[in-house]
């Protein structure tokens, strides 16, 4: 009975300290290009956003179109998607499906 236990609390610790790893957007915002770099540059749809809301951490996203960034609290979420339906739908249903990100509770712009 106690190897079974033992197994047991490890699996919820690691499931729990997972789960606590979680970033929790409020927003996400979701732009179709940038013409050149995220920020410091010529600003196109999305450097406004990383300059304005100080979208200053970046997450590393090779399925989607660009990486990912977030303000310091991870309150929001900036995603480019790339022009074009397919490459829209192909990131916001990677973005939907990483595991790093709880989506439900949050307002997409």
């Amino acid at each position: 009975m106690r190897p079974l236990l033992s197994v047991v609390f490890v699996l919820f610790s690691a499931t729990w300290s997972a789960a606590a790893d979680v970033i929790r957007p409020k927003v996400v915002v979701v732009a179709m290009f940038e013409a050149g770099a995220d920020a410091g540059d010529r600003p196109g749809e999305f450097q406004y956003w990383v300059e304005r809301e100080k979208l200053t951490q970046v997450h590393s996203f090779p399925q989607g179109y660009r990486d990912l960034r977030t303000n310091a609290d991870g309150s929001v979420l900036g995603v480019v998607t790339g022009v074009g339906t397919a490459k829209s739908a192909a990131t916001i249903m990677a973005l939907g499906l990483d595991p790093r990100f709880d989506l439900s509770q949050s307002y997409w712009l």
